[in-house]
């Protein structure tokens, strides 16, 4: 599920950013307004521009997003794996596949089934545990 409200990750604190950012633009903005050139508002456009590219750019803007991850246990997987893993990340949604057996484990009918409903949008990563030969 994506959150609607938009946040920011900067790279350095807010203030840092826009005092530099506008000592450069207002820098800039003198440099392009001296110049004896035609074309004067394209060019303070662009600068307009490349200044919030900069800004956006270092604040790292982003939507949150609410992640679910699951186990999808296929036959043949080991319990200590598992048990290892829920215990590192008691969370995870554990779906097992045929004839893996695992109690409290939701059964998957087919793999179809894992782009269908909630799981379509929140499943994220799925671990396959299975024994290797």
């Amino acid at each position: 599920m994506t959150d609607l409200r938009l946040g920011f990750d900067p790279l350095f604190q807010w203030w840092i950013i826009l005092a530099v950012a506008l000592s450069a633009f207002v820098f800039f903005l003198v440099l392009e307004l001296r110049r004896k050139q035609t074309l004067l508002i394209s060019r303070i456009v662009a600068l307009v521009f490349v200044f919030i590219a900069v800004v956006a750019f270092v604040l790292r803007p982003s939507f949150k997003t609410e992640k679910m991850s699951a186990i999808l246990l296929t036959p043949g997987f080991t319990k200590i794996t598992v048990d290892s893993v829920l215990r590192l990340e008691p969370q995870l949604r554990i779906l097992k596949w045929r004839d893996a057996a695992y109690p409290h484990a939701e059964t998957l009918s087919s793999l179809q089934s894992l782009s269908n409903e909630t799981l379509s949008t929140s499943l994220v990563k799925v671990f396959l545990i299975t024994l290797s030969i």
